[in-house]
């Protein structure tokens, strides 16, 4: 049995690797939303009840997962060990060096757009005037959603991106250190290069808190300072953002609900959806 989420492309697959081995039988278990898949694999870790035997995973899931790394089985073998660059498979070992997933893949971050919402919103649809519209090698956030409100300033009815969550976590990943310095855990969601506001501040060591201004965002994640003063919120700044959909990853600009997706390389080879997709 195989939990998947969103749609990973194995229909085919399961049916040719059954072909070949007929003695063995793959039940898919693909969830509606990532959310839904992360949900059942948190409750499976809790009741020690395995509903699947093999999971999808998306990597900023790790972390939470190696926690538990004992539910898991070590999938580390001569063949795979180096699969993978070793930052990759680093991303699933635990500390006693146990692998407990494999990469679907280590590709760049792929940026997608729906050529007929931008010829409905009068934008460029080819490919290399699109990448220039957006900044080309010097392309911002800033850019990327000044793009968008010209895009949801011609009432299309579609929103500009599929996800707030996921657009945030790319704004992440992109920093090397988006909350704590590994030198000295000094914060560094306040340097200007940073997605970041600071959302509460306490005078007396943390027992009280005080909120202050912040405008409008997506917190995707929280730290705080070593005195325990000031509590910081990495954020993507949504006061101006364009429209956002409400579907989950993908789905959204698969259907025509958003013009733009940002997603993982490997999504953009999915067969169902993305065929409407440019990348």
């Amino acid at each position: 049995k195989v939990q998947t989420f969103n749609e990973f492309g194995y229909a085919d697959l399961f049916t040719e690797y059954m072909k070949d081995h007929p003695n063995v039988t793959i039940v898919s278990d693909k969830a509606a939303k990532s959310d839904d898949a992360r949900a059942s694999v948190k409750n499976s870790i809790a009741t020690s009840t395995v509903t699947d035997d093999i999971v999808a995973a998306d990597v900023d899931w790790m972390p939470e997962l190696l926690k538990s790394s004992d539910f898991f089985a070590d999938v580390k073998t001569t063949d795979n060990a180096k699969r993978w660059p070793d930052w990759k498979m680093a991303q699933a070992t635990d500390a006693s060096g146990k692998l407990i997933g494999l990469g679907t893949d280590s590709g760049p971050q792929g940026v997608c757009y729906r050529k007929d919402l931008f010829q409905k919103a009068g934008l460029p649809t080819d490919r290399a005037q699109v990448a220039t519209l957006l900044g080309g090698n010097s392309a911002t956030w800033d850019q990327y959603f000044a793009t968008g409100q010209k895009f949801m300033a011609a009432n299309t009815g579609a929103a500009w991106f599929d996800s707030l969550g996921a657009l945030a976590q790319v704004a992440n990943n992109q920093q090397a250190e988006p909350f704590e310095a590994k030198s000295d855990d000094s914060i560094t969601v306040g340097k200007s290069d940073s997605n970041a506001g600071k959302v509460f501040t306490s005078g007396d060591g943390g027992r009280h808190w005080t909120a202050l201004p912040f405008p409008q965002v997506h917190v995707s994640g929280m730290a705080i300072d070593a005195t325990g003063r000031t509590l910081v919120a990495e954020t993507l700044k949504v006061a101006l953002r364009p429209k956002a959909a409400t579907r989950d990853m993908g789905d959204a600009a698969m259907t025509g609900s958003s013009a733009m997706v940002s997603c993982a390389g490997w999504l953009t080879t999915e067969p169902v959806g993305f065929d409407t997709m440019t990348v």
